[in-house]
């Protein structure tokens, strides 16, 4: 799998392991190095491989993840500025059929990070870290009703 042209000078953050119907998925975003492009996913059938070449995604956003709930590939991602944007994506092409909107705000630590996404019996859930690395840092817990919120 090839994500960029300078291996030496680029860096992965956060990838993230995900199963769904037979397929392994790892979304990442690829920061520095020649061609690189932001938030990236590929897939396999078998963990070992072979990985498909990455679907880039062509956003910015630091601790992507994805998650299949009810025939769909919802996509959660910090925006980078204390809330956290959902949206629908398309898994084969990466394209969004239902466009990032936000959906929620960090509960009071700095920098919320780190996002999954669940739905566990009548609730959606968005589980996230804040606080950064110092003495504040903590877990989170927020639910709705609907994926698209309000989240209390």
């Amino acid at each position: 799998m090839k994500l960029f042209y300078e291996p030496d000078n680029a860096y992965f953050g956060d990838c993230m392991p995900f199963y769904h119907d037979g397929t392994f998925y790892v979304i990442g975003t690829n920061y520095g190095g020649k061609g690189s492009q932001g938030v990236f996913y590929v897939t396999a059938k078998n963990p070992a491989g072979p990985w498909s070449d990455p679907v880039w995604v062509g956003n910015w956003y630091v601790d992507p993840s994805i998650e299949f709930i009810d025939g769909k590939m919802y996509f959660l991602s910090p925006d980078n500025q204390g809330s956290f944007l959902l949206g629908v994506m398309d898994p084969e092409t990466g394209t969004f059929v239902e466009p990032l909107r936000k959906v929620a705000s960090g509960l009071g630590g700095s920098s919320p990070e780190g996002p999954h996404f669940y739905k566990i019996g009548d609730y959606y859930y968005i589980m996230s870290a804040e606080g950064g690395t110092g003495y504040e840092h903590r877990e989170v817990l927020q639910r709705s009703k609907s994926p698209w919120g309000p989240y209390e």
